[in-house]
């Protein structure tokens, strides 16, 4: 088992092998199992050239994929440039490698955008908390309003990490 990944509507399934090839697929083109013992379908279609499975994931446009090799090299593309095909094709190359590298995982991200979005957000000298909107006097570097309640809370949470 390489994996797991839950079915959301507007998902696909992500599949990237070990020699760099990945494609998406529709997760209604997996039919459903309706008996015990049965043998599971097709999601990547092996070969030498591919390798074996790498690993799965429910990916939608929005997001990113961040891949890394055994010998520690990472890239970062928009799972939304991996092009859809059915769950019996071998898929396009997504990553090249160096003679001998394989690779060995991958994960998905926030798409770098809307990571991008955050740091404006901060940059601007506004701090967004699950409790309250706290704005930065950058000329005093103090907390206002200054609650106490909330500055102690993230004096705490700094000091945890």
């Amino acid at each position: 088992v390489k994996g797991a990944a839950l079915v959301t509507e507007g998902k696909q399934l992500i599949t990237i092998t070990e020699n760099g090839y990945g494609k998406r697929t529709d997760f209604d083109d997996f039919r459903q199992m309706k008996h015990r013992g049965g043998h599971g379908v097709t999601c990547h279609a092996l070969s030498d050239k591919t390798g074996l499975l790498s690993g799965i994931n429910a990916v939608d446009d929005n997001d990113d994929v961040m891949i890394i090799t055994d010998a520690g090299t990472m890239i970062r593309t928009s799972a939304a440039d991996i092009p859809t095909y059915s769950r019996s094709a071998g898929g396009v190359r997504v990553m090249r490698l160096a003679e001998g590298q394989k690779i060995v995982n991958f994960t998905k991200l926030a798409r770098q955008d809307e990571i991008e979005e955050e740091i404006v957000e901060a940059e601007n000298d506004v701090i967004h908390t699950d409790t309250a909107e706290i704005e930065i006097n950058p000329a005093e570097d103090e907390i206002l309003p200054a609650e106490q309640d909330i500055e102690t809370e993230l004096t705490e949470e700094n000091a945890e990490e």
